[in-house]
């Protein structure tokens, strides 16, 4: 065990065993190998291929490269940013405000906080949890029993596993559709096990709201398109017996 101060800078190929404590500002290079239970301040830059063990604690404002590897119960604070293709393991909780790149791999039961932004081709496995005003990029991949809050935005083809839990709903299926009326506005039609929800810029309620809204402002196109599309997904997940994995709660 080692208590290191600030503004440290290892460089590349470095291995630090366990119960280490690093303060702020550090910099570590490429291929380090950090061991179980450290402790990292803020503010610390880690670059490509460092691999960190298990139940480590980083700050706030960190960055990491590409390529790194994080084991299980690690935590991150806020604001950190993960470039590409890093693994995350298994309960591992990250704070608010955490940009994480594309192809990054997170395992199961990860706490994430408020307002992260996921790339593309991102995949989550099991009972992960995101907060509120997430940001996902497209063509991520979400397991079973995943919980992401409110007032999140979610890109093109995306997959999900059962039993997902989005916005205070159980969902079944859904689907974006964007620039129905030329404003360019993005809407994500959810049809859940008690019905159907749309959200939409700051709106989000049942698909009657939405419409009866519309035609209040006089958008009946967007009343119409909206209803027939969120009407068709329905009916298809009633025929086809979709029921994403809640009949067997």
């Amino acid at each position: 065990m080692k208590n290191y101060g600030n503004r440290n800078t290892l460089g590349n190929s470095n291995t630090l065993g366990d119960e280490n404590t690093l303060g702020h500002d550090n910099t570590l290079g490429d291929d380090n190998t950090l061991g179980h239970w450290n402790t990292l301040g803020n503010s610390n830059t880690l670059g490509h291929w460092n691999m960190l063990g298990n139940n480590n604690t980083l700050g706030d404002d960190n960055t990491l490269g590409h390529w790194n590897m994080l084991g299980n119960n690690n935590t991150l604070g806020n604001s950190n940013t993960l470039g590409n293709r890093n693994t995350l393991g298994n309960r591992n909780t990250l704070g608010h405000r955490n940009m994480l790149g594309n192809s990054n791999t997170l395992g199961d039961e990860n706490t994430l906080g408020h307002d992260n932004t996921l790339g593309n081709s991102n995949t989550l496995g099991n009972r992960n949890t995101l907060g509120n005003r997430n940001t996902l990029g497209n063509s991520n991949t979400l397991g079973d029993e995943n919980t992401l809050g409110h007032d999140n935005t979610l890109g093109d083809g995306l997959r999900f596993g059962k039993r997902l839990q989005l916005s205070g709903v159980k969902v079944l299926a859904l689907m974006n559709m964007s620039n129905v009326d030329g404003s360019g506005r993005r809407i994500t039609i959810i049809v859940h096990t008690q019905g159907i929800k749309i959200e939409a810029g700051c709106f989000a309620g049942t698909l009657d709201e939405f419409c009866e809204k519309a035609i209040s402002e006089d958008k009946t196109r967007y009343a119409r398109v909206v209803r027939a599309a969120a009407e068709a997904l329905a009916e298809d997940v009633r025929e086809k017996g979709i029921d994403g994995g809640w009949d067997k709660e």
